[in-house]
């Protein structure tokens, strides 16, 4: 019986929310003395919002590992496209922009 845990839209908005989640705690723990939007336009002027949109792509895989152990292999799924979905942005950005 599938649980309704086990849902490939759940993995994806949890994929999608994680990295998210990533980039406000790792702001808070280096750069709380900035401004967001001071933050954001060092990310942009020094170009190096790919590497940090990579770094907080790694937020996943926790919760890539607890819906594997858990056996909810859709929601599992939902993580993995929402990591290539990152993984499509961070391509266009970095090489066709």
């Amino acid at each position: 019986m599938k649980s309704k845990f086990d849902s490939m839209v759940l993995g994806f908005l949890l994929g999608v929310i994680s990295p998210i989640i990533g980039f406000f705690i790792y702001y808070f723990a280096e750069y709380s003395y900035m401004t967001m939007r001071g933050f954001v336009n060092y990310l942009v002027l020094g170009q190096v919002y790919t590497p940090l949109i990579s770094l907080c792509v790694v937020a996943n895989l926790p919760v890539f590992y607890i819906f594997l152990r858990m056996d909810k292999y859709y929601s599992a799924r939902g993580i993995i496209l929402s990591t290539f979905l990152y993984a499509g942005l961070v391509f266009y950005l970095k090489f066709l922009s």
